[in-house]
């Protein structure tokens, strides 16, 4: 996450203490491979309130995402996956 988001790690770890604090994202200590990591998850809590913020921000820029299954589901699977995203104007 530190090399895709390009921020120090004491950026990183205070973003995402925050993130677990507010319970959008859930880490579990993994110690396969002989060296500790730290797995971070996105929370239904999260995943709830990122799908609201993308909603919020398609309203801002007056775009709307191509829907799949459930509403904003497009959108928030592109975020979450790094996929593209498909723009229509509204």
């Amino acid at each position: 996450m530190k090399r895709i988001l390009e921020i120090s790690d004491g950026n990183l770890e205070s973003h995402l203490k925050k993130l677990i604090s507010a319970e959008y994202i859930a880490s579990r200590k993994d110690t396969g491979n002989h060296r500790q990591q730290t797995l971070y998850l996105l929370t239904e809590t999260g995943r709830s309130a990122l799908g609201m913020y993308l909603h919020s921000l398609q309203k801002l820029l007056g775009v709307r995402f191509e829907e799949e299954s459930r509403a904003g589901d497009s959108a928030l699977d592109a975020v979450l996956h790094g996929g593209e995203l498909s723009r229509k104007s509204i």
